[in-house]
């Protein structure tokens, strides 16, 4: 969406109240936040709850603060939300699988499931291991499918510096798999 377009939703926004304006800023940024969530939170439900309370933090915050840059703005609440998750995470109380002898039987699908969720987390484990810049790097180009050339204009950088820092992070995490795992 132009910049154009998005003042003027966010100027809707901030001077009445528009709820029709927010939806079309949502229908924009839904599935890019949605999977930055998922990406950081350790469940899929989690994730849901980290979407919808991005959702009214930017709705108050935009109702009442001019707002320059959207994407910018909506991926720091996200941020700050996944902060807060895990800051609270020790107070909440985990629920225990009650234990048993007998490894349970899995269907296939399940199984798969289970063994993608792995390798996710693994995945998630090491770039958690990288400086914030190259996960920022990494996630907005392969998470967020950003262009380059989009990701350089976020970040105020040229095109060429991003497309080298993004190589080079993508090597410093090739690197850290294989010093995990060994050549696969």
């Amino acid at each position: 969406m132009s910049n154009e377009k998005e003042k003027f939703l966010l100027f809707r926004i901030r001077a009445f109240s528009d709820e029709d304006a927010f939806n079309k800023v949502v229908d924009l940024y839904g599935a890019k936040v949605k999977k930055f969530l998922s990406f950081k939170l350790p469940s899929g439900h989690d994730a849901e709850d980290a979407l919808a309370e991005t959702w009214i933090r930017l709705w108050r915050y935009a109702q009442s603060t001019k707002i320059d840059s959207l994407s910018g703005i909506i991926f720091t609440m996200a941020r700050g939300v996944v902060s807060d998750f895990y800051r609270t995470k020790e107070k909440r109380q985990e629920q225990a699988l009650p234990e048993s002898d007998e490894a349970p039987e899995l269907s296939e699908p399940l199984h798969e499931a289970i063994v993608d969720q792995v390798d996710a987390n693994i995945l998630k484990e090491l770039i958690t291991q990288l400086k914030e810049e190259e996960a920022q790097l990494i996630l907005m180009r392969h998470v967020h499918q950003m262009r380059v050339k989009d990701i350089a204009k976020e970040l105020g950088i040229t095109e060429n510096a991003t497309a080298v820092k993004l190589h080079r992070a993508i090597h410093k995490l090739r690197s850290n798999i294989r010093k995990k795992f060994g050549d696969l």
